[in-house]
């Protein structure tokens, strides 16, 4: 079968969601095509020709990243607000960007970007929707383009698949949460424990920033701080104390490293941004399987999942939660229960986790696919997942 992944994310950005998929997809002996998202562009690039040119260049064009899996571009702006004015220019390339899909001979495709589902429908092309945040909630997009576009695909994908189990429960989907790689995570323990607490994250505007710049605690922060805009960047460079380490990027193992000299690990994501009540971070998971005990910003699937076995704290005081400081102290009471985290995050490798896929996708080849096939399948397969949740479909 040969599928194609159409991402939010490039194949090259920190190893997320999107690429495992794309790996684990053509370890299973399917050809792989991985669509890069619609390339950012400024006004002063696309004002100028050398730049719209150089821009245009890079798409259309199909590239061997791996065994099984080439990558591609569309060109297609995407629905940011910084360039909303531009986006009449896709209307001059749809018809370039359907001609090369169809060119693909996709029998399938797994669908993060939202924006591409209509197109699809035009070419015939059957999909499963991977709903893997609330992109609509997220400040520097068109929310309602976006909104309509996720709508769209929860009502015409073959199944939509979700990383909450009560929202798959609500909406009738697949309950595919985010898992862990152990071969990236397999470290021996450190000798010394020289952070407080320590997190790997993009450190985008949903991050709680200024929780952890008013800390007392010793933080470690690894992860991009200085992509779409730079105001977290700013804000640090100006105001962050001399108790707090910042690594821009590193790969997940060297992260896993540096996370072994922690206490503690924590998922500071600010209550106020309504993106994070979808969220179910997977570096919680990593964090657990590190045997590192956990703090975490508290959503409803996070408490259902892993309630017993991390400390919750609220910026704003919600629900009577401890500030980050107090849940950080709190957090580091529990290091005694190492196992208990590990065993935990064992269920949600990601072999275990894709096992419905898998299935699903091995049973699907050579059919003539429909969307009642389609759920009848799912449902023969989600019994081999050790994370037994499908609603009704």
């Amino acid at each position: 079968m040969k599928v194609g992944v159409f991402s939010v994310i490039d194949w090259n950005f920190l190893d997320q969601r999107p690429q495992v998929l794309a790996k684990k997809i053509a370890e299973w002996g399917h050809d792989v095509v991985y669509i890069e998202p619609f390339t950012k562009l400024t006004h002063w690039s696309a004002a100028a020709p050398h730049e719209w040119s150089n821009y245009e260049a890079q798409c259309w064009q199909i590239s061997n990243v791996a065994s099984g899996i080439n990558v591609c571009k569309l060109l297609n702006l995407p629905a940011h607000k910084s360039i909303a004015d531009l986006m009449p220019y896709n209307k001059n390339y749809e018809s370039q960007n359907k001609a090369f899909i169809k060119s693909l001979e996709l029998d399938l495709a797994i669908v993060v970007d939202p924006c591409i589902g209509v197109m699809l429908d035009e070419l015939d092309i059957p999909y499963i929707y991977d709903h893997v945040d609330d992109t609509h909630l997220m400040n520097a997009v068109i929310n309602e383009f976006w909104y309509k576009s996720q709508q769209y695909c929860e009502k015409n994908a073959m199944i939509s698949m979700y990383i909450q189990p009560n929202i798959a429960a609500r909406y009738g989907g697949l309950y595919l949460p985010n898992g862990i790689d152990k071969k990236q995570l397999d470290l021996p323990e450190a000798k010394d424990k020289i952070f407080d607490a320590g997190v790997l994250s993009a450190i985008a505007d949903w991050f709680d920033l200024e929780s952890v710049m008013k800390t007392k605690k010793k933080i470690l922060i690894i992860g991009p701080m200085e992509q779409d805009v730079l105001d977290q960047y700013n804000h640090y460079r100006r105001n962050g104390g001399q108790n707090l380490t910042w690594l821009p990027r590193v790969t997940r193992r060297i992260g896993a490293h540096w996370l072994k000299r922690c206490k503690t690990a924590i998922v500071p994501f600010s209550d106020e941004h309504p993106v994070v009540d979808y969220v179910m971070p997977l570096k919680l998971v990593e964090y657990l399987y590190l045997g590192l005990p956990s703090v975490s910003y508290l959503n409803k699937g996070i408490e259902n999942e892993f309630g017993d076995v991390t400390t919750f704290y609220s910026s704003i005081g919600w629900r009577g939660l401890p500030d980050l400081d107090t849940a950080i102290d709190i957090a580091s009471s529990r290091t005694g229960e190492s196992k208990k985290f590990i065993q935990l995050a064992e269920k949600f490798t990601w072999d275990n986790v894709l096992k419905p896929l898998e299935g699903l996708l091995q049973s699907a080849q050579g059919k003539d696919l429909s969307r009642e096939i389609f759920q009848e399948l799912c449902e023969q397969h989600i019994a081999r997942s050790e994370i037994k949740l499908v609603s009704k479909l």
